[in-house]
């Protein structure tokens, strides 16, 4: 199916392509291919998506109170150990 596809997208590319020598075959490769190139571009997202909660959900806040809690170097090594390393 690959070489099938490859070959269409070559066709496709050629400057002298003409629409009307496509075929139902044809529009059925394009769209397996659409297919797989969106489940594979939404399984990107989906992963994408968990790191941003997890900077947003996490990371962030516990960044936040490093900032706001360590006024000095005791005071940020204790919520720095608490934040990051007491979990």
């Amino acid at each position: 199916m690959r070489d099938d596809y490859n070959s269409l997208t070559d066709r496709l590319a050629d400057e002298n392509f003409n629409i009307d020598s496509l075929k139902k075959e044809d529009y059925l490769k394009i769209l397996a291919g659409a297919m797989i190139v969106s489940s594979n571009m939404q399984d990107r997202i989906n992963i994408q998506q968990k790191v941003v909660d997890s900077y947003k959900m996490m990371l962030i806040p516990k960044l936040d109170r490093v900032i706001n809690e360590g006024a000095d170097e005791t005071s940020l090594k204790n919520v720095v150990k608490e934040c990051f390393l007491d979990e």
